[in-house]
């Protein structure tokens, strides 16, 4: 193993440019759930607390999201999209 990744495993890693967040109050029937193009989850948690989380709401990191996702919404890096 040299630790190399083979050309697959780059691709996939590459494609996971992304994460879904939802912002929710004290009830989960308000969540909103939102496409971020940022792929560390605290950066993207961070971009949508600053942008338009409100004082009193979770905001989760909820996953990955593909870059077919984010290239389908033409989201730009650190750019967001209610789902």
């Amino acid at each position: 193993m040299t630790g190399l990744a083979t050309s697959a495993e780059s691709r996939h890693i590459a494609r996971m440019r992304g994460r879904m967040v939802r912002v929710s109050g004290t009830q989960r029937a308000d969540a909103v759930m939102y496409a971020v193009a940022e792929p560390d989850p605290f950066l993207a948690l961070e971009i949508v607390r600053a942008q338009i989380a409100k004082e009193g709401q979770y905001v989760e990191d909820l996953g990955r999201v593909e870059d077919e996702l984010i290239s389908a919404l033409k989201l730009a890096p650190g750019e967001f999209k209610q789902i």
